[in-house]
């Protein structure tokens, strides 16, 4: 059974986070909403993201009771790492330290991040820009350079993160989500 992990905090955008979830139901994929105070967030436009009960120090611990052979391989329970984006959201998430580390243990295992808009930034903070082709909101492009990335306006695929600018590709964006996990040994399994 797939299963997806979305990460959100107060002031996402509304459409990118309620896309990302939908997608997933209809492909049967169990999601995860985790928020950084384990309660629900309210998006930019007053959308409800209900929170599992998680809070990103909760899923960190989860995370890290996966790794095996003492090195910081992730076999964790989620195939899918979904951050939508919203300044105001991002703003915030970007210095939770238990979200860089989620982020970068599912990067090391090779599982899917799905980065939209702002949350280039995430891409940026965890370290993982650097000589990857990445995508985010127009605003962040020179921040993703100054990152040692090279900034990319469309929805792109670089290993196993898949980043978009804007969410008027979000369609474009969640399919190549989608079809980079099935070409991914987590679905394969």
């Amino acid at each position: 059974m797939a299963r997806a992990l979305i990460v959100v905090g107060d002031g996402f955008t509304d459409s990118e986070y309620t896309y990302a979830l939908d997608r997933c139901r209809e492909e049967d994929i169990v999601v995860t909403v985790a928020t950084l105070s384990g309660a629900d967030a309210i998006g930019e436009k007053g959308w409800r993201a209900k929170c599992s009960g998680w809070s990103t120090g909760g899923v960190l611990r989860i995370a890290q009771n996966h790794k095996y052979n003492d090195k910081l391989s992730y076999n964790g329970p989620w195939d899918i790492l979904i951050l939508p984006g919203g300044v105001k959201s991002i703003e915030k998430v970007r210095q939770d330290r238990d979200t860089l580390e989620i982020i970068k243990l599912h990067h090391q295992a090779g599982k899917i991040i799905a980065s939209m808009c702002h949350s280039g930034q995430l891409m940026i903070e965890s370290g993982l820009a650097r000589g990857r082709r990445i995508s985010g909101y127009y605003s962040i492009e020179t921040d993703i350079i100054n990152a040692g990335g090279e900034y990319v306006r469309d929805v792109v695929v670089d290993g196993n993160i898949v980043s978009a600018p804007h969410y008027d590709l979000n369609g474009k964006w969640m399919k190549a989500v989608l079809e980079a996990w099935r070409a991914s040994d987590d679905y394969k399994a």
